[in-house]
């Protein structure tokens, strides 16, 4: 998933503005802006390592994704 995840957010140039905070940049076509503004919310888990609470679930015919909250990251 945080492959995929990369891949998205170098596929959707960002600028910084002066207060520090990441929108999609100026001129991107408008279909382009929803992904823009995902790989942004993605950036911050990725750069503070919560990124790796997002799990899937261990049974092999499940397809679900959650957030992992608990203490040691061990639920599976």
């Amino acid at each position: 998933m945080l492959a995929e995840a990369h891949r998205v957010l170098a596929a959707h140039p960002v600028r910084i503005t002066a207060r520090g905070a990441l929108t999609p940049s100026a001129g991107l076509p408008p279909r382009r802006e929803p992904p823009a503004r995902l790989a942004i919310a993605w950036s911050e888990p990725v750069a503070t390592g919560d990124a790796a609470r997002l799990k899937r679930c261990a049974e092999h015919t499940c397809g679900w994704a959650f957030w992992d909250v608990s203490k040691n990251r061990s639920r599976r």
